[in-house]
């Protein structure tokens, strides 16, 4: 797995604000350029087979923050779109919205629009006498405004499917054996991260 900001021009002036606004590049090739460039250099596609791209910024409301995430990410989707590599895909889940009222259960709708990416990746495996007899196929790309708690949550969710298929790939102990409750990894992620184990702080909740 990877993370890292949406790859595109664009930044937050400081201010005192507790969420300062979001700003994109006027011009839009040059953004474009530099989101080619992303995907088709530093972290090539051709590096990992496929990447899934999977986008936590807000998308419901009617705040200017949420205002301002839409825009960033329908900025994103739209270069996805003209890119046109099949071997990238974006998933935009809006976690505030999704998880909003501790909803955490709400994240097993995230898991299951990644799950066949999950089986296509597969993983890598090497025996202890060296021999590679499993490859990962593609990786996961997630982001958030800042790449934190909301991306912490969903990596470790998404480095429990993995295991669990592992477990049951090496050991042959079904998945099914134990259910899985996304919720309670949010708690321990969260936790982990440094803030409270109920709400994910990289940003305000979204308004009503």
């Amino acid at each position: 797995q990877t993370r890292g900001s949406i790859p595109t021009v664009w930044d937050q002036l400081v201010t005192t604000k507790y969420m300062p606004r979001v700003k994109l590049h006027e011009d839009r090739e040059r953004a474009f350029g530099a989101f080619e460039a992303h995907f088709h250099g530093e972290h090539s596609i051709d590096n990992y087979g496929a990447v899934t791209c999977v986008n936590l910024i807000d998308r419901t409301g009617t705040s200017r923050s949420v205002q301002d995430q839409r825009g960033l990410g329908e900025t994103y989707e739209s270069f996805v779109g003209k890119l046109g590599d099949p071997r990238l895909r974006l998933v935009w889940f809006d976690f505030h919205h999704e998880c909003r009222k501790m909803r955490y259960e709400n994240l097993g709708k995230l898991v299951a629009q990644l799950d066949s990416d999950i089986d296509r990746f597969d993983f890598f495996l090497r025996l202890a006498n060296g021999r590679v007899v499993r490859w990962q196929q593609g990786c996961f790309r997630t982001n958030c405004m800042d790449n934190l708690d909301r991306t912490n949550v969903v990596q470790a969710i998404l480095a429990r499917q993995v295991i669990l298929r592992m477990r049951e790939t090496l050991l042959g102990i079904d998945m099914g054996a134990e259910e899985d409750k996304p919720e309670d990894m949010v708690h321990l992620a969260t936790a982990a991260a440094g803030g409270s184990p109920s709400e994910p702080r990289d940003s305000p909740p979204p308004s009503p």
